[in-house]
């Protein structure tokens, strides 16, 4: 990702994995570097390979960098194959620094490389191999891997800047340096024996943790709501529908497949979800719709009822809901739970209510009701949550039902 504030541009979060071939300013996160980019959380990882005469500038992260450097948080993990007079296992070459700041520090970085070049001086390097300028690159907080090979084929050492890590451990380790300043909850992932990667690459493929629910009933919404549990964070996680999906009346919304169904009988649902490149296995469930038994009066859900807004400490007003079996067979353990709940009751204490029909048993076709009052004794919105329940052909069913007011 980049973005631009006060004419600086910014890079976070981005990683390479490549094999770079070239000949001058050869890098594996950017070849040529100029001026005003700072570069946050990112890094390469592959190899840098050098390709015919005078070979210049190669660098893991920049090959050449003409004026400033700027990065923090960052590393690399390559190998470089050259005979480059200038090559660093982090930054090639760099023409200009400047002592008047730490601002343009590479800092809280390291570099974990194997690399060859050929100089009659120290311009190779694990860290930085040609520095032109006076001042130096100090690198606060940064590291190279004292493991990593370093091989000058031209008569000259092999330069000395940035800190020099004792082993791997240092450099991933979950209190060492440099990585103490990481934020490893939503940047980075950290991995046992190997270097961290970025969180957002989204590594870890989804695993659904709840499906959907196997009943349904004509007319009502039908909510299955996903549950998925992977490694990433930060990630938009899609559910999709495959080829034997057969619960046409179902569409998929984010995580959630919701739909009416429109006739009674059973379907198959059979999803996947995705995160980016990665996807779940295809998770199927059986939905058995049954005709029912329904509630009205009801939202377009036939799940929802708000009832009214009330004044709070006024007499309580009552809702009259029918019940309608819509089942071919008489329905048994006709009920509803959940009440009293807050300012939400039977009128009279007990199903049906007073005034209420309804039994325990229902024939098919038929309708009896149910009286509900609400009585708001705080001002602001109440609700209460209802399970109605019954049994008929295919064993017992219960679906919600919400119920809503508000306090004035």
């Amino acid at each position: 990702m980049v973005s631009s504030a006060s004419h600086t541009f910014h890079v976070y979060s981005t990683s390479v994995a490549a094999e770079v071939i070239g000949n001058t300013a050869v890098g594996g996160f950017s070849g040529r570097y100029y001026y005003r980019t700072k570069t946050f959380d990112s890094y390469f990882t592959g190899v840098l390979t050098g390709i015919g005469a005078n070979q210049a500038s190669f660098g893991a992260f920049f090959g050449d960098v003409e004026y400033y450097g700027w990065t923090e948080r960052s590393y690399v993990d390559a190998t470089i194959n050259s005979t480059a007079s200038s090559v660093g296992g982090f930054m090639g070459r760099i023409g200009y620094w400047s002592a008047s700041t730490a601002l343009y520090d590479v800092t809280h970085s390291f570099a974990a490389v194997n690399l060859t070049g050929s100089s009659a001086t120290s311009t190779i390097s694990r860290w930085v191999g040609q520095n032109d300028d006076v001042n130096p690159l100090v690198g606060v907080g940064s590291y190279y891997w004292s493991g990593g090979g370093c091989v000058n084929l031209g008569g000259g050492g092999c330069g000395a800047s940035g800190g020099m890590a004792a082993d791997l451990s240092q450099l991933h380790g979950s209190g060492g340096p440099p990585l103490a300043t990481w934020d490893f909850a939503q940047v980075w992932e950290a991995r046992s024996g190997a270097f961290p990667v970025l969180r957002l690459e989204q590594n870890h493929a989804p695993v659904v943790t709840a499906g959907c629910s196997q009943t349904a009933i004509v007319g009502l919404e039908y909510l299955c709501n996903v549950t998925v549990s992977d490694g990433d964070v930060n990630e938009v996680r899609v559910v999709s529908l495959e080829r034997s999906h057969a619960c046409r009346w179902l569409r998929p919304t984010e995580l959630t497949l919701g739909g009416k169904p429109i006739a009674a009988g059973t379907c198959e649902v059979a999803f996947t979800v995705t995160d980016g490149t990665s996807r779940s296995p295809m998770e199927t469930a059986t939905v058995d719709v049954h005709l029912g038994v329904v509630m009205t009066p009801a939202d377009p859900s036939g799940t929802s009822k708000f009832i009214v807004i009330h004044t709070v400490g006024s007499p309580s007003v009552t809702e009259v809901f029918t019940i309608t079996n819509q089942e071919t067979v008489p329905v048994a353990g006709l009920a509803i739970t959940g009440l009293p709940f807050g300012d939400f009751r039977f009128v009279g204490g007990a199903y049906p209510g007073t005034g209420g029909t309804c039994a325990s048993t229902l024939a098919p076709g038929a309708s009896c009701t149910v009286a509900i009052s609400f009585g708001a004794t705080v001002a602001g919105p109440a609700m209460s949550l209802l399970e109605l329940r019954f049994t008929a052909a295919r064993g017992s069913i219960s679906y919600p039902f919400t119920l809503t007011g508000h306090g004035v």
